[in-house]
């Protein structure tokens, strides 16, 4: 079971507390509807992976975008 495998020290995962996807983005999206309330924002990166931005629109989130590269002086 992987909630035994990852379980050590004081750590207890149980069943419920292991969501497997198929990927990093069915993650994000699975993460982020999980989470979403209508009306909240979200922080994504710009430039940024363009799904991010579907995901947001889909749960009717606020974007709100940070630059990865500043502009430089």
């Amino acid at each position: 079971m992987i909630s035994n495998a990852y379980s050590y020290d004081l750590t207890v995962l149980h069943e419920h507390d292991v969501h497997v996807t198929a990927g990093a983005k069915q993650a994000i999206d699975v993460l982020i509807t999980a989470l979403a309330v209508p009306g909240a924002n979200i922080l994504l990166p710009r430039p940024g992976y363009p799904a991010y931005e579907a995901i947001a629109t889909f749960n009717r989130l606020e974007m709100r975008h940070y630059d990865l590269l500043p502009e430089q002086d």
